[in-house]
């Protein structure tokens, strides 16, 4: 695992969740793939939604599913976040 040395480090290496009752970051490469789906959602760029604070879970989880916005219960966008964090650092 690479140590992270810097503050900087952590910012280039995590994108900001907002409203979430779990998480405050999360792995920027969990997103890296996705910038034509959060552009097509939100009409911005990731790097546009993070100078503006990040993107909820239920954001997150649109996106990096490549669909559209619909709304979900917090709680549960939380929960299958939580799974889709876990299996990033597991692979």
């Amino acid at each position: 695992m690479t140590r992270l040395k810097h503050p900087q480090d952590i910012k280039r290496a995590y994108y900001p969740v907002i409203g979430s009752y779990v998480f405050q970051r999360i792995p920027r490469a969990i997103l890296k793939e996705h910038d034509k789906q959060a552009k097509k959602n939100h009409d911005q760029t990731l790097a546009e939604l993070e100078s503006r604070g990040g993107l909820d879970p239920i954001e997150i989880l649109a996106i990096v599913e490549d669909r559209k916005w619909k709304d979900i219960d917090l709680q549960e966008a939380d929960r299958q976040l939580a799974e889709l964090v876990a299996a990033y650092h597991f692979e």
